[in-house]
């Protein structure tokens, strides 16, 4: 059970890693420059990837 958990968590872990890594590569080669200040901008794609907030389209 305790292997388990720490596979589940260490692959979640891994995961959010990637995410931030894409998030930040995203914000280096936008070609249109975010209104938001870089911590809004990681913030908001933090909680729409986990589905916490809805994104209206533009």
């Amino acid at each position: 059970m305790d292997a388990q958990f720490s596979a589940q968590f260490l692959a979640m872990s891994f995961y959010n890693t990637l995410l931030s890594v894409h998030d930040v590569l995203g914000d280096l080669v936008s070609q249109q420059p975010s209104p938001l200040t870089l911590a809004q901008d990681h913030a908001l794609c933090y909680h729409y990837r986990r589905g916490l907030v809805q994104l209206s389209p533009p």
